[in-house]
């Protein structure tokens, strides 16, 4: 049988082992410590250091042990240093010992695995009793430190060159406005030749730079709220006084307390950008030729004067003008010389207002004036009669003098109505029934004159279309010679409307001429009558001269001549079979152009009159140059002449005056027999008029051209047209 034996009959005493003593003072400082600990000899006259000891952190710091530093001659780590570091490490190390004082000193070696350290040795050199020099030192890898100043370095650096160099200018400043820091282009900006200068100069911000001083205050109030600005624009002065924008950002700079140390930031010269802006609100408001209020703006202004009115329990005049026989001066002198003019009616419009008046020009040679009826004192009439008489004023146009009148429609707020559609609507009423009566003049609205002015636009509406449904057609009325033979025909316009049914020309010839229709109605015209002389010459029919009333505008179209000719050349007919008519008036809007326009035409044959002679106050200089054939006495001269009376006399000096120029003078709306036998015996060659024969249909013309046969005496009773 076996016996089992206790485990604690095996137990033995075994011997206490002895304490460590604990690291002594000096140990724990040392074990403390970054890097590594050595102490070297200067050897080689000091040339060179031998290590004697080095201290547990030679592994971490070069990567080599203890033991490989030591041995040998102990020259081992002054190999790992940098050749280009050697002497000046030695230099500062020698110098240390020789002087029995304390270095350090920067420099590189080369880590086991390849790389290159910084390291920095910080010691004491010394002269042992042996009479060789010694150092004891602490080396540490500093390679972060150095990366992180470099990098801080670079970042300056790049800070600097941006400060110095950058096109926006760069500020610090304090909080009470002295500047701090300042660029070469905050400098330039402000017309300083140096930020030095800059910054010795300008003392006051406030007073100093900012046209107006409250914006440094609003300025610093934004930052101490926000802690910084954005795009903070203003105006302000440059060395010079000169005056230009800035926008300005910045922010807050405090210390790592929140202690504030400066203002920092940027500044744009904006100067350009509000010019360029400006001009764009200039050109969003103003009329482009002349500068005045366009439409938008004085609608703007309407509606704050109206509410300004109505609070005063006052009201408000607007007055739209409009230049007579403007289109006319366009036309002829060109559309150079009628801006001249509106740009000169818009300098003297603006000349006689006063401050409280508001004027725009609406389009074209429309303006309107828009008066607070509380400044006028009732005096309305004289106010606008001042306008009349600015325009009136004789205007120099090269070297061609024109006078231009004005008529004026008025409409009152809140009287006629309470919005401007309504009021420049009923103003622009007002405005044709001055022209109709007479221009020159000016008209108040009325109800009347309402239902005229759309009864005006429907029949412009309705002329629109005239053409094209053919409501248009030609009547002629003989022109006679003393012996009572056929020298021409006039062809004269009619128009039977669908829904007006006849309208006098006297109605919609302005109407025809304002809106631009005149020029495909004679285009009408003009191949109505080539057509009409070709039907009567297959018929056997003598064919006379037929004459077509022109407007200017037809001589401002570069394409008339050819769309003439075009058109005779098209029905075979000699060109001396047509004759144009202009007006007095019209001739001399522009009267160097017309000589030429007209002498062309007269040059391929065509015959040129000039109609309502004596109302358009021709020069004898021009008229003698005017490429013309026949003038025609005004119906108004012939209406009232008698024996000894004014119209005589003026009738007998233009006939006198035709003569003396080789033209013949045609004497127009002759009804009575005296009239015709005072013209007659004052030497008058043709005659026109209800004395010899109404217009007549063209088959009412062909019966009289047969029943004249070779006599060319003109039958005196047809039917009545």
């Amino acid at each position: 049988m076996s016996s089992v034996t206790s485990n604690a009959n095996r137990l033995s005493v075994v011997p206490a082992l002895p304490q460590a003593e604990p690291p002594s003072l000096a140990e724990r400082v040392l074990a403390a410590l970054e890097g590594m600990l050595i102490q070297g000899r200067l050897v080689a006259g000091g040339r060179e250091r031998s290590l004697i000891y080095a201290g547990d952190g030679a592994q971490a710091l070069c990567g080599w042990p203890t033991t490989v530093l030591t041995r040998g001659d102990g020259l081992f780590f002054s190999g790992l240093v940098l050749p280009e570091d050697r002497l000046p490490l030695m230099a500062h190390v020698t110098e240390a010992a020789e002087a029995a004082g304390r270095y350090r000193v920067d420099y590189r070696i080369t880590h086991r695995n390849g790389s290159v350290r910084w390291v920095s040795e910080q010691g004491a050199g010394r002269r042992g009793d042996d009479g060789v020099f010694y150092t004891e030192a602490q080396i540490k890898d500093i390679t972060d430190e150095v990366r992180a100043r470099q990098q801080l370095a670079d970042a300056e650096l790049r800070y600097r060159s941006i400060f110095d160099s950058g096109s926006e200018g760069l500020f610090q400043t304090s909080m009470d406005g002295l500047y701090l820091a300042a660029n070469p282009a905050l400098a330039t900006i402000y017309g300083y030749s140096s930020p030095a200068q800059l910054i010795a100069e300008l003392r006051n911000v406030g007073r100093q730079l900012y046209v107006d001083p409250e914006r440094r205050s609003e300025f610093t109030t934004r930052m101490q709220a926000d802690g910084e600005v954005r795009d903070f624009v203003s105006a302000v002065r440059r060395r010079d006084g000169s005056i230009v924008w800035i926008s300005e950002s910045a922010h807050s700079v405090c210390d790592l307390d929140g202690n504030f140390l400066y203002y920092e930031g940027s500044v744009r010269d904006v100067t350009a950008q509000r010019e360029a802006e400006s001009r764009l609100r200039h050109q969003a408001t103003r009329d482009q030729l002349t500068g005045l209020f366009n439409r938008s703006s004085f609608a703007e202004r309407f509606e704050e004067s109206a509410r300004r009115a109505e609070r005063r329990g006052e009201g408000l005049v607007i007055a739209f003008i409009d230049l007579d026989n403007f289109k006319v001066i366009n036309d002829s002198l060109g559309h150079l010389y009628g801006d001249k003019l509106l740009l000169a009616v818009s300098h003297r419009l603006s000349q006689c207002l006063r401050a409280t008046d508001v004027l725009a020009r609406y389009g074209g040679d429309e303006f309107v004036l828009m008066l607070e009826a509380g400044a006028l004192d009732g005096k309305l009439e004289a106010v606008l009669a001042r306008v009349q008489e600015s325009i009136a004023r004789p205007i120099l146009l090269g070297e061609q003098e024109v006078t231009v009148t004005s008529s004026i429609g008025i409409a009152h707020f809140p009287d006629d109505a309470r919005d401007l559609p309504h009021l420049l609507q009923q103003a622009d009423a007002a405005m044709y029934a001055a022209k109709a009566a007479g221009r020159a003049r000016v008209h108040r609205f009325t109800p009347e004159i309402g239902a005229n002015a759309t009864a005006r636009l429907e029949l412009e509406m309705a002329l629109r279309s005239a053409l094209e449904r053919k409501e248009l057609s030609l009547v002629y009325q003989p022109r006679l010679g003393r012996n009572g033979e056929l020298r021409a025909l006039e062809a004269l316009l009619r128009w039977q409307s669908t829904e007006f049914g006849a309208i006098s020309p006297v109605r919609f010839i302005p109407i025809a001429e304002e809106t631009g229709l005149i020029v495909p109605i004679t285009d009408f015209v003009i191949e109505a009558v080539a057509s009409q002389l070709d039907v009567w010459r297959q018929a056997g029919l003598p064919c006379p001269r037929i004459a077509i009333n022109c407007s200017v505008q037809l001589f401002r179209d570069g394409q008339f001549a050819e769309r003439l000719f075009g058109i005779l050349d098209r029905h075979d007919l000699p060109h001396r079979c047509i004759e144009l008519e202009i007006t007095e008036t019209q001739l001399m809007a522009d009267p160097k152009h017309m000589i030429s326009a007209l002498g062309s035409l007269k040059a391929r044959g065509l015959t040129v009159a000039v109609d309502d002679f004596g109302t358009g106050y021709s020069s004898l200089a021009y008229l003698k140059s005017l490429p013309i054939d026949v003038i025609k006495i005004d119906k108004s001269f012939v209406d009232g002449l008698g024996p000894d009376t004014e119209d005589f006399l003026f009738s007998r000096a233009i006939i006198s005056l035709g003569h003396s120029l080789g033209l013949e003078v045609v004497a127009e709306g002759v009804e009575t027999g005296l009239q015709y036998t005072l013209l007659r015996e004052l030497g008058c060659d043709e005659f026109q008029g209800y004395r010899f024969d109404r217009p007549l249909v063209a088959s009412a013309i062909a019966g009289k051209l047969r029943e004249m046969g070779s006599s060319l005496r003109w039958p005196q009773a047809c039917e009545v047209v």
